[in-house]
Order: structure tokens, then sequence, then C-alpha cells
């Protein structure tokens, strides 16, 4: 499948997937592997990315994370202890023509760009970006964030299990089945 190329805010993924992901913000676990979703965010995705691949291998070929394209929605390490208290970019920050250009030379030959959470989704609120999922036929898709912190506010009604991992997995779970529908209706 080919080795992909990391730094703490991408992951070129391998070449048959033509799926990326656009989360938010590379943070202190990142910085220090120098890979992108390397915590729970990214333990999470997996967990999505197996029930995905076991539903729709036409688009999730893998359960690995690092078979994906991935990116952030700003490519600077922003954590509490770095950033005067912040954990998350600006708007500015997201939305600068700079950064704009920097993600969608990032997301070249995708097919689907699922923008996660919040701050990835301010990239669709921006005209060059869409200019350019429409020209290349990209179908981005909105989604949440897979953090455990975002998972348990859209999902809080989710999981009837006793033990709070598999509550927790039954949200990834949920999640997915979301994304799946939502990236279907795309294609109807």
């Amino acid at each position: 499948m080919g080795t992909p190329d990391f730094t703490a805010h991408y992951c070129h993924g391998c070449s048959k997937n033509r799926v990326a992901f656009v989360f938010s913000v590379p943070g202190r676990c990142e910085k220090k592997e120098n890979k992108p979703l390397f915590g729970q965010t990214g333990r999470n995705l997996d967990v999505a990315l197996k029930w995905l691949s076991d539903h729709s291998s036409k688009d999730f070929h893998s359960p690995d994370r690092y078979q994906y394209r991935i990116t952030n929605s700003f490519n600077e390490p922003i954590f509490r202890e770095i950033s005067n208290g912040r954990s998350e970019p600006s708007t500015a920050q997201v939305i600068s023509q700079d950064n704009v250009q920097r993600v969608i030379g990032e997301l070249e030959n995708m097919e689907v760009v699922i923008l996660a959470g919040k701050k990835a989704q301010r990239l669709s609120e921006e005209s060059a970006f869409m200019q350019w999922a429409d020209k290349s036929g990209v179908r981005v898709v909105l989604h949440w964030h897979t953090s455990a912190q975002a998972l348990v506010s859209k999902y809080s009604r989710v999981g009837k299990a006793n033990k709070a991992a598999e509550r927790q997995h039954e949200r990834i779970q949920q999640w997915a089945k979301d994304l799946l529908k939502k990236i279907q209706q795309e294609d109807s």
C-alpha cells in the first residue's frame, strides 16, 4: 500500500484512497510524534474506519487512518502550554488565503473531502475552497469531529452499554453511520 508521508498536520495516505479528512489543528501529541491525529481522536477515527470499511469498501478501503489523506484546517501545532491557553486556531488563521491555498494543495486528487469539526468546516465558507471543489469535482462533506468531547456532545443519547468505553464505541459507530449516510446522499 505504500508508506505514508507524515508531518504533525499531514498524512499523504496511500495512492488508491481518494477520501481525505480535514480536522482542526495538530496538538501536543501530533507535534511530539510528527503524525496527525496521533491521540484519542485518531484512535476513534480508526474505530469508525473499521466500521466504514466493513460497510462501504468502495470509499473506505482500510480501517487504518494513515491509509487516507489527512490534513488540518491549520497546520501549526496549537495546545494550551504553547498557545496562551488556546487549543484551536482562530477563524482568521483558518480562512487566511495562504492557509486556504495550502489546504487546497494538500487535497489535490481527492474525490471526497470530509471536513470534520467546526474549524475545518469554516473552509466550506471560503469561496476559493468551494470553487476549487466545484472545479475539481470534489464532494465536500461536513461532519462532526471524532474527539471524545465532540462525540459525547453530538451523541449523548447514543450508547446503552453499562461501561463508558462501550458507550463511546457505540457513539463512534453512530458517527460512522451518519458519515456514510451523508456520503451516500451526495452520491444520489
